[in-house]
């Protein structure tokens, strides 16, 4: 009876924080950890034609270790690949993105914030703009309810001088509980369609649509992000390429995912 009873207790434990979510209440965290948490990161861009065939991929990786209040991003390659979801044939180092280290309240939109970036470092300030994305819907946890979509932070994004990205209406839902890296998990589903930018770099400029969904696994325990993934289409113009006649039909696949790796 008695060993009967440890195992219910035991079996009990983990279970009871996805009962509360799966009755339509956030639990609250068992303890959130201030300590670091270390993440890789990797986005891969795959350029389309007008019909969806693929005309280059390349991808993005990344290292980056999370304080309370701060995070420090190390090891950024950006490598060419031979297809989507195939590896990078080769990576180069960005070393200006080495040890780059911020306060969560940085404005990380400011041209000034990316004052050591090259002027084409599109995809590196990605990096930046979606880790603040991942955590940002993090913070909204707490207004999340079991299959209720709730409006997170929509609206206009200044990008400095570079341009604007407009989120028209961000949806957040909690899809229910499931499991990473041996923690029990709230799942909260994100997306945000027909939102719009525009983008200029040096003489380049992009007006596109874009459309982004994902998922997002947190410790229910820590509150920590656990594992994330990105999907996103952007369709728009092109202008001003060297070597180009004229516009250009814009069309990119990008797909992402983050992993806590301690």
């Amino acid at each position: 009876m008695i060993r009967s009873v440890l195992v219910m207790a035991v079996f009990l434990v983990p279970v009871a924080p996805c009962v509360s979510v799966l009755a339509g209440r956030i639990p609250p965290a068992v303890g959130r950890s201030r300590g670091p948490a270390t993440y890789h990161f990797t986005t891969e861009y795959t350029m389309l034609g007008p019909e969806g065939a693929e005309a280059g991929t390349h991808v993005v990786t990344a290292d980056f270790v999370t304080h309370a209040d701060s995070l420090r991003w190390t090891r950024v390659t950006v490598g060419p690949s031979a297809g989507h979801g195939q590896p990078p044939t080769s990576e180069e180092h960005q070393a200006y993105m080495e040890g780059l280290a911020y306060d969560r309240a940085a404005n990380v939109t400011a041209d000034d914030f990316f004052r050591a970036f090259p002027a084409m470092a599109n995809d590196e300030r990605n990096l930046v703009w979606d880790e603040l994305m991942f955590h940002s819907f993090v913070e909204s946890l707490d207004r999340l309810r079991l299959n209720e979509p709730v409006l997170g932070p929509s609206g206009d994004v200044t990008l400095g001088e570079k341009g604007t990205f407009t989120n028209r209406r961000i949806e957040l839902t909690l899809l229910g509980v499931g499991r990473r890296n041996g923690q029990d998990c709230f799942l909260i589903h994100y997306d945000a369609l027909l939102n719009h930018f525009n983008v200029n770099s040096g003489p380049i400029k992009v007006s596109a649509r874009s459309d982004y969904l994902g998922d997002i696994w947190v410790s229910i325990a820590t509150r920590q992000i656990e594992y994330g993934t990105l999907f996103e289409e952007v369709a728009g113009i092109i202008e001003n390429v060297p070597g180009m006649p004229g516009p250009q039909p814009l069309h990119v696949l990008r797909t992402a995912k983050l992993e806590r790796s301690r």
